[in-house]
């Protein structure tokens, strides 16, 4: 890694839900990991109350560091979650849905993991927390590095995308999201990666 403090580009899709927006941003911005910068990727129709909506949220927050991109159209959350990783301009790509949120160390655990491993590492993943009405229900099951690809085909690997932190090489490497999926891009994504 170039340093020991990367950017860190965080790319919330959003899609008819400003009312979650502000959770998930105040969950970025709250992190023990402060280099970073946070677009947020309207999936709306530009014009459409949902777009406003998301840059009023955006510029509630007063912060250089949160950005609203928009897309010339409405398409899915593969073609929003492109539109901000080309937009981005950080050494290292993480992904938030706009209804969910991150522990407060989530990010300075991942930086801190990543910078001890080669290159040859694109990424990381930490495990998931789902929660109901406030309550803990359930967490991911664990799973040993390696190859992959073959658990998450047959969906024996529990995987999502506000999980993991990549390299942006690495990515762009690997291939983004495959925007004609509608459904589980993070299968086709991580497949690739």
């Amino acid at each position: 890694m170039e340093s020991n403090n990367p950017l860190v580009s965080i790319i919330i899709p959003t899609y008819k839900r400003s009312e979650k927006l502000s959770r998930a941003i105040l969950s970025v911005l709250k992190q023990s990991y402060s280099n970073i910068e946070v677009l947020v990727v309207s999936d709306n129709e530009p014009d459409d109350e949902y777009s406003k909506n998301a840059q009023m949220t955006v510029d509630s927050f007063k912060d250089n560091r949160v950005k609203l991109v928009l897309q010339e159209h409405h398409k899915n959350g593969a073609a929003a979650r492109n539109c901000g990783i080309k937009a981005s301009k950080g050494e290292l790509i993480a992904f938030l849905d706009d209804d969910d949120f991150w522990d407060r160390d989530k990010l300075e655990k991942q930086v801190r993991v990543i910078a001890d491993l080669d290159d040859s590492w694109g990424g990381v993943s930490c495990l998931n927390k789902i929660y109901k009405g406030g309550k803990l229900i359930r967490l991911q099951q664990g799973y040993k590095s390696g190859k992959l690809y073959k658990k998450l085909l047959m969906r024996r690997v529990e995987v999502s995308t506000d999980t993991i932190l990549l390299r942006r090489k690495a990515l762009f490497d690997a291939g983004l999201f495959d925007e004609n999926l509608l459904r589980h891009q993070e299968v086709q994504l991580l497949t690739n990666f």
